[in-house]
């Protein structure tokens, strides 16, 4: 595995993750009940926690990347979160993938697309993990070390 960490790449420092059960809204996004998710966002997504992390280090964002049905309510879900989301857009997980990595280990264009979108400011995250994987071999760009 690379050994350089998502921080040396760029991208946002891990957020804290909670001692006590996730929110109403965390729970709702983990449990793919985007219209629960959207009643808790209410108006304004005042009392939201964008930074709230699971126990892998995964955001609402990389939870919704990795979501297997992108509806209407997913998308629209979506698209508040990104927009309230600035400070964690470039947040990796443990396994050092932004939620565009997700998006795109699902194949899940519509993710992507509104993403770079609606903020164009994205399309530099598309390019710089450090890591690709083929098949059960990790190959690592910019020389890090890599093992089998």
């Amino acid at each position: 595995m690379c050994k350089e960490s998502c921080a040396n790449h760029g991208h946002a420092e891990s957020p804290v993750r909670r001692e006590t059960a996730p929110s109403s809204f965390f729970a709702a996004v983990q449990s793919r009940d985007f219209e629960g998710a959207l009643k808790s966002w209410g108006t304004s997504g005042e009392g939201v926690d964008l930074a709230e992390v699971d126990a892998k280090g995964e955001s609402s964002l990389h939870l919704l990347a990795r979501s297997k049905k992108y509806d209407d309510t997913c998308a629209a879900l979506f698209a508040k979160v990104l927009a309230a989301a600035s400070e964690i857009l470039s947040h990796c997980n443990d396994a050092g993938q932004s939620f565009l990595h997700c998006a795109a280990g699902r194949l899940n264009c519509r993710i992507l697309a509104q993403a770079v979108s609606e903020c164009p400011q994205l399309a530099p995250l598309f390019v710089p993990w450090s890591s690709w994987v083929i098949g059960q071999n990790v190959i690592c760009s910019r020389g890090d070390e890599w093992e089998e």
